[in-house]
C-alpha cells in the first residue's frame, strides 16, 4: 500500500466476512513526539467494522515513521470498556543504520 501521499483504499482480507470491508486511509504527514525523539510519520488509520466491540465502526490510527523501515512510532485505538489506548515508541535497536530517511 503505498504510503507517500494522502489516499483511501478498501480491502476484504478479514477472517469475518461480516466485518469486511476494512477501510484504510492514509492521512498527512505528522510529527510525533516521544521519549526517544521526534519523528515524521504519516498517519494510516484503519477503519475496522465489528459492532459487537465498537457498536459499529473502530478506529486504530497507526502513525508510521517516514523512514525506509516505516516503523510504528504510535499507535492509538478506542475500547468501549479501555477507552483510549496509546501506544508509543520507547525504544528502537537499528545499530547498521538501515531505518534513516
Amino acid at each position: 500500500m503505498p504510503l507517500d501521499k494522502e489516499s483511501t483504499h478498501h480491502f476484504n482480507r478479514h477472517f469475518d466476512e461480516a466485518r469486511n470491508p476494512t477501510m484504510v486511509t492514509v492521512g498527512a504527514e505528522e510529527v510525533v513526539e516521544t521519549p526517544i525523539g521526534s519523528f515524521t510519520t504519516r498517519a494510516v488509520i484503519m477503519h475496522v467494522r465489528d459492532p459487537k466491540h465498537y457498536k459499529g465502526v473502530g478506529l486504530i490510527k497507526i502513525n508510521l515513521d517516514t523512514s525506509a523501515c516505516r516503523l510504528p512510532v504510535r499507535i492509538v485505538s478506542r475500547m468501549p470498556i479501555v477507552g483510549i489506548t496509546t501506544l508509543t515508541l520507547v525504544r528502537r535497536n537499528d545499530p547498521a543504520g538501515r531505518c534513516e530517511p
